[in-house]
């Protein structure tokens, strides 16, 4: 998977787009935040939607084959623990084409138990499915493992743990898989350790303005976190409650920037009869700690970075690279 975390990319799906799949324009939002809702009938349906041709085929899967499985492993934690969910995703492997029966595979990894492991052998013994012995073969040694843990279990050590704990949090709303991202903020600073740390880091800040659930979790159980984490969890807060709401440029235009508490983002694109016309997009936090912003206005696209000091943004702005905006009111 991209380090640029594919989670994050599933969530952005939210939007109405002919470019996205059909599946994740309708459900992104459903599964990023299931937690909040719960129904386990939703796996058996939401597997099929997915199964479906308009799906399966869809360039944009078939080019992030990533977030295709990504979505499989959200369906495997809807059904851990819940046999009848287990059983309707076995029945849907039969009849599958290659592609579908390897997302079938994938929603079984982990809440498969020992009645998958005899369909397993059936499927093995079966020339029909002969194009999925490989991933047949790891769905087998896996469920036969005992020594094998869930990933909220075992530390995060590649950019693809931490998108499968976010999907665990995204079902479950729990505390465990998130613990387990900020144990990476508390490794060594290292080479080994720094695209996994930023990735970390990243992937924090901008979950943290779409789920007040992980906002509330974090906030509970800091005092309890090593320094590092620690630390990250209180800047990143401080920064996120800081910049929401209205900021003027202070250059003489006074340029509106409008920061949400769910992440979106509106800015000044162009006066128009001495009224803003407002850019519209979101915003997220970087590494470092910065704001980066995207905001769309009649095809053109504006890509702004700003660094909140001292309660005042900076940024560049046309010409001027050190524009300071204040909040609206002060």
């Amino acid at each position: 998977m991209a380090i640029s975390s594919t989670v994050m990319l599933l969530a952005s799906l939210v939007a109405q787009s002919p470019a996205r799949p059909p599946f994740s324009t309708q459900y992104a939002k459903t599964l990023t935040h299931y937690y909040e809702a719960p129904d386990p009938r939703l796996g058996p349906r939401l597997l099929g939607e997915l199964l479906k041709k308009e799906n399966l085929e869809h360039p944009f899967f078939a080019e992030r084959g990533d977030v295709l499985l990504l979505n499989a492993a959200m369906l495997d934690d809807i059904a851990t623990g819940k046999p009848a969910i287990v059983r309707a995703y076995e029945a849907a492997f039969t009849d599958a084409p290659p592609a579908g029966r390897r997302v079938v595979i994938r929603a079984l990894m982990n809440c498969g138990d020992a009645k998958t492991l005899a369909h397993v052998d059936a499927w093995l013994r079966d020339r029909r499915y002969a194009d999925s012995r490989r991933d047949l073969e790891a769905l087998k040694r896996n469920l036969e493992d005992p020594k094998r843990k869930p990933v909220r279990d075992r530390p995060a050590r590649t950019p693809d743990d931490l998108d499968l704990l976010w999907a665990n949090f995204f079902i479950t709303g729990e505390y465990a898989p998130v613990s387990r991202i900020l144990d990476v903020l508390d490794l060594p600073d290292s080479a080994d350790n720094a695209v996994l740390k930023r990735v970390a880091r990243w992937s924090f800040g901008s979950n943290l303005q779409q789920h007040p659930k992980l906002v509330e979790l974090v906030e509970k159980h800091a005092r309890d976190r090593p320094a590092a984490s620690r630390k990250v969890i209180e800047e990143t807060l401080r920064t996120l409650r800081a910049v929401v709401g209205r900021w003027l440029s202070q250059d003489g235009d006074s340029e509106p920037l409008v920061f949400g508490k769910n992440g979106s983002f509106k800015c000044g694109f162009i006066k128009d009869k001495g009224a803003w016309v407002m850019a519209t997009g979101e915003y997220t936090l970087t590494p470092d700690g910065k704001i980066a912003t995207r905001a769309e206005h009649a095809g053109s696209t504006l890509y702004q970075t700003f660094t909140l000091k001292d309660g005042i943004l900076h940024g560049s702005r046309g010409p001027n690279p050190d524009v300071e905006w204040k909040k609206a009111g002060k």
